[in-house]
């Protein structure tokens, strides 16, 4: 999650701003932004895949229609990493994920 940023100096002394780069404060996320994280996180895998399987089953005309379940596996195991590694480790996944949504 990248921080909010502003310019005004009446958010200099609060303690979870500091001062970025090029004299920005920086809004530092609060203490469960990494649980809202991963829950929006499950909720969009979880919604893109229920998304195509109800276009699948809507426009049926054959079990080929089917293959894009193969990448379910891929969608899961980036679920679950990003669930498990700390904020810091998670830039990897989005790649990872990128590419599953290619392969999707």
């Amino acid at each position: 999650m990248r921080p909010v940023l502003h310019s005004g100096s009446q958010y200099q002394q609060h303690p979870r701003y500091g001062i970025g780069s090029q004299g920005w404060k920086v809004l530092h996320p609060g203490p469960h932004w990494k649980e809202n994280a991963v829950m929006y996180h499950w909720l969009l895998l979880a919604g893109g895949l229920t998304a195509a399987i109800v276009y699948a089953v809507l426009m049926y005309r054959s079990p080929v229609q089917f293959l894009f379940l193969l990448a379910a596996p891929l969608f899961v195991s980036n679920g679950l990493a990003v669930s498990r590694k700390p904020s810091v480790e998670l830039d990897p996944y989005l790649k990872k994920m990128a590419l599953s949504t290619m392969l999707l």
